[in-house]
């Protein structure tokens, strides 16, 4: 599907997330969402309805000119941005990028990976990864210590593959 000219991704996580309730309160409705373009850029843009302005900004130019390879996008605790995204199934890698600031596309800190190996004793064989999706899991009742990233992505034996990150810090790195 293609909306002002990009291309919307629907094979899949394909999302439109409120960044942030005192944006809505503040400047309207206010959108992120993120497309991959013909020639291979990963891009995340974001809407202002009140001021009807679009911006947009490339996170990572020429991955792969595919329509499978859209980034999946959340929203920190901190108001950070994370963006996850693969190639479709042409290298053991998922890739990650988090903006510097809260509630700004405008700069991303570098981009990170993470190697699609599997763990288990009897199979320690690399695979590779597409359809990324991203999501927190909350520790509001203190059981697992702090709030963590499950990154998910089909991968292993082309099954649903997942891995538990921490946080990012700063400079938008995670520990697994």
């Amino acid at each position: 599907m293609y909306v002002n000219g990009f291309r919307l991704e629907l094979f899949g996580q394909s999302q439109i997330v409120l960044v942030s309730q005192r944006l809505q309160r503040a400047i309207g409705l206010d959108l992120c969402h993120e497309v991959i373009e013909d020639g291979g850029d990963i891009v995340i843009g974001e809407y202002d309805h009140d001021t009807d302005e679009y911006k947009r900004v490339v996170i990572h130019e020429k991955l792969e000119s595919d329509d499978h390879n859209n980034p999946a996008v959340v929203i920190l605790p901190d108001g950070r941005i994370m963006a996850v995204y693969t190639m479709h199934t042409n290298e053991a890698y998922v890739y990650y990028r988090v903006t510097k600031n809260p509630e700004d596309i405008s700069e991303w800190n570098d981009e990170q990976f993470y190697l699609c190996q599997s763990v288990t004793p009897e199979d320690t064989n690399v695979y590779y990864a597409t359809y990324p999706s991203v999501f927190m899991v909350h520790d509001d009742c203190g059981i697992i210590g702090n709030d963590v990233i499950y990154m998910g992505w089909r991968g292993v034996h082309w099954k649903p593959t997942f891995a538990k990150f921490s946080m990012p810090d700063e400079e938008g790195k995670c520990e697994t």
